[in-house]
């Protein structure tokens, strides 16, 4: 397996005796983010939290003190400064004409500090789509690397994978924060490389078994979770993949 020889569980529960998930870092992004239960959710769980850049304000927003902030600063709002959350909190500034983006810089870090497992809040964004697939790019090469990703604006969430490997998603987060709202839970798998072979899942609407994907298809598309359970599971053998996890009205 790519990042793990067990199947790894995504969003689960911790243990009566964590405070918060060993190894995970989360990097607050400038992108869109909705405040809602689950990202409270990812950030308590989060061992470090860095603010990259404008990914401050969601942090503020939550009422999160991040570890670091690290970036060239140019889309940090000028009462940031003034801010009592980030009073004392170290810096990495970096010069605005630099070859890597600010979420270049953050998950290098991340992964030099030893980082098992990156959440990208703030990852999407309508507005600069060149950002968010550079990040999704980044993103899939560290999950290369063995370092579980994904990138979330609290609406959906996008697991790159590289094959081979298997997952289990724990939905209870992710379901809860749509129980006040009249949004309905999909999901989808996207190919990243021509062929996904050997996909098979457990606990989807349409299921798959020892199946390929292929890139020229759209045959992974808006899936659904079987009622009256609160996980799937996915493995495949080859390939590159994108688990997304969408809520539409």
């Amino acid at each position: 397996m790519s990042a793990c020889e067990e199947t790894y569980t995504y969003f689960a529960a911790l243990r009566p005796t964590e405070i918060r998930q060993s190894g995970c870092v989360l990097l607050s992004l400038n992108g869109s983010c909705e405040i809602n239960s689950f990202t409270e959710r990812l950030i308590i769980s989060a061992t470090r939290i860095i603010a990259v850049d404008g990914g401050w304000s969601h942090l503020k927003n939550l009422g999160c003190r991040p570890d670091l902030l690290v970036g060239d600063l140019d889309s940090l709002p000028e009462e940031a400064s003034a801010d009592p959350l980030l009073n004392d909190v170290a810096c990495q500034l970096y010069d605005r004409d630099k070859d890597e983006t600010d979420t270049e810089l953050a998950l290098n870090l991340a992964v030099r500090e030893g980082a098992d497992m990156i959440v990208l809040l703030g990852a999407m964004s309508a507005e600069r789509p060149d950002h968010t697939l550079a990040t999704l790019y980044l993103a899939l090469d560290k999950a290369g690397e063995g370092v579980r990703t994904l990138l979330t604006d609290g609406r959906s969430v996008l697991i790159p994978m590289v094959g081979p490997d298997r997952c289990r998603v724990d939905l209870t987060d992710f379901q809860a924060s749509l129980a006040d709202t009249d949004r309905d839970l999909y999901i989808s798998l996207l190919p990243l490389t021509r062929e996904v072979c050997g996909v098979t899942t457990e606990n989807l609407r349409w299921s798959l078994t020892d199946s390929c994907l292929a890139r020229k298809e759209a045959r992974g598309i808006s899936n659904e979770p079987v009622p009256g359970n609160n996980f799937f599971t996915i493995s495949f053998a080859t390939g590159n993949l994108l688990v997304c996890l969408t809520s539409e009205n």
